[in-house]
Formats: structure tokens, sequence, C-alpha cells
């Protein structure tokens, strides 16, 4: 999904310019992730590091971002993007495996240390509450309760147990993915049957 008008300076068409774009994304992130693991707030995170990060000058970045909240605005938009298609991949991936192995291998997958480190994501949901990428958050949360609802329903929940079976799961994957919950090493297989409990009723 595109980043909206409020958060984009300029549209990147050419080649050259869509591939700026994503490396001065790539470079908020991983300032970022660099904060995150230090306990720094994401306001450090300054127009000027970000431009030297991705090799570009202050002008350029501001051609495209007019300020910090615009890019990191485009993480949150990149990273939406990723865990649904994370999700869609799993989906359709095992699209004629039983729900239980479906739940399994969804739940694995997003509770992944490799998809995004704890303390990452924890500052990234935090700047999804803003006004200027609650929206796109909460689209993504909203797409993600249809999956998983669509999961507890081919499982014989019946539809309203199904949308509250969705919506629990998607909040306790997030609480897992914080490790807010459960320690890394045993999160994995703990997860799993949470969720497959909660989404089979």
């Amino acid at each position: 999904m595109p980043t909206s008008p409020r958060t984009r300076r300029r549209q990147p068409r050419q080649a050259r310019a869509r591939a700026t774009v994503d490396i001065l994304v790539t470079a908020t992130f991983q300032i970022l992730d660099r904060l995150a693991a230090k306990g720094r707030p994401a306001s450090e995170a300054t127009t000027t590091l970000i431009a030297a990060r991705a090799g570009v000058s202050i002008g350029t970045l501001y051609q495209y971002f007019p300020d910090r909240a615009a890019l990191i605005a485009a993480v949150i938009d990149r990273e939406c993007d990723r865990l649904l298609a994370d999700v869609d991949g799993v989906l359709s991936g095992n699209g004629a495996a039983e729900p239980d192995r479906l739940i399994e291998h969804l739940a694995r997958r997003l509770i992944s240390p490799g998809r995004l480190p704890p303390a990452l994501h924890r500052m990234l949901t935090a700047e999804a509450a803003r006004p200027e990428t609650a929206t796109r958050a909460g689209a993504t949360g909203i797409a993600l309760d249809a999956r998983l609802q669509a999961l507890a329903t081919a499982h014989g929940l019946p539809p309203d147990r199904a949308a509250i079976a969705g919506r629990t799961t998607r909040l306790l994957l997030q609480a897992l993915a914080h490790q807010d919950v459960l320690p890394a090493p045993v999160a994995s297989d703990q997860a799993c049957r949470l969720v497959r409990g909660i989404l089979t009723g």
C-alpha cells in the first residue's frame, strides 16, 4: 500500500528515484533498530543521521520525505506489507494443509526471532499509534484478523466465535513478538499451543 500524500513529498516514478526512497527507508529501519536495541527513543533518528546512513545529501532526503515522522511512517508501511505477505505466503504455501498445521506454521512464522527484534517491534508498534500511521496500522490489523478468522472458521468455529478468536490471536501474537508473554527459548512451542487453543475453540 503506498504511503499517504501527507507523509511523502514526491512519489518516485523512475527506477533511480524508487531506489533512493528504498535506501532511505532501509537506512531509517537500521537506525531505529540500533536505537531500539540500546533502549533509545525513535526521536533520536534524525534526518541528518538517516541521510548519512543512506549515503545521500539531506537535500535529497527532503525531496522525498518532509521529516523524520514521514520516514518512520514509510518503515511502518513496509513492515505492514511484509507482515501480510508473510501471512499470505504461509496460507498459500500450505493451502492443502489441515487447519492445525496452518495454525502452527503461522504462529511460528509470526513470532520468529528473525522477523523483527522484540525491542524494534515494540518501538514500531508505539510509533504506529501516531495519527500519521494509525490508519495503515489499523487496516493491517483488520486484514490480519480476517485471515485468522478464516482459519478459525475452517476449524469449525461459528462466525461470532471465529471473529473473536481471530482478533484475540492477533493480539496474542503481537505480545509474543514483543516477548511480553513468553521468553524467546520457549515461545515457539507454547505459542503454537496457545494459538491452536484459541483458533480451534
